[in-house]
């Protein structure tokens, strides 16, 4: 169970973001991230939080971790599988890329995003050709 402080410091590093403050807020999800490895919610944001900094490698392990954990409110979770999915194709993780976005297409089959990014990854691993 989080503190009020760090629940405090979590929509801190969540407006940082917001306000592009990207470094910041992940220094801030680093320090969350030592104290609840086990926090679907923080390993999501930590996710992001990589991704939007450009390092997608690191965000891999805790995107799995937050989709792994079983805590994220239904659109956070759809979200993940498809942070996951794309951080995947675009580290050229093809095959493992169609499997989160196979799996985030059958639990989430009104999501456009996922479906676009699943035939963007067909077309890598040449299994869809326009």
């Amino acid at each position: 169970m989080m503190t009020t402080q760090d629940n405090i410091l979590l929509k801190t590093a969540i407006k940082m973001r917001h306000e592009k403050e990207f470094k910041a807020s992940n220094r801030i999800l680093k320090k969350l991230d030592a104290k609840y490895p086990l926090n679907a919610n923080i390993q999501y944001q930590y996710a992001w939080s990589f991704d939007i900094l450009g390092q997608e490698r690191e965000a891999v392990p805790h995107y799995y971790a937050a989709i792994d954990n079983n805590g994220l409110e239904s659109v956070d979770l759809e979200n993940a599988y498809l942070g996951l999915g794309s951080t995947l194709r675009s580290i050229g993780s093809y095959d493992e890329s169609l499997d989160i976005l196979s799996k985030g297409t059958e639990l989430f089959p009104t999501n456009n995003a996922l479906k676009v990014f699943k035939g963007m990854t067909l077309y890598n691993l040449k299994l869809l050709v326009y």
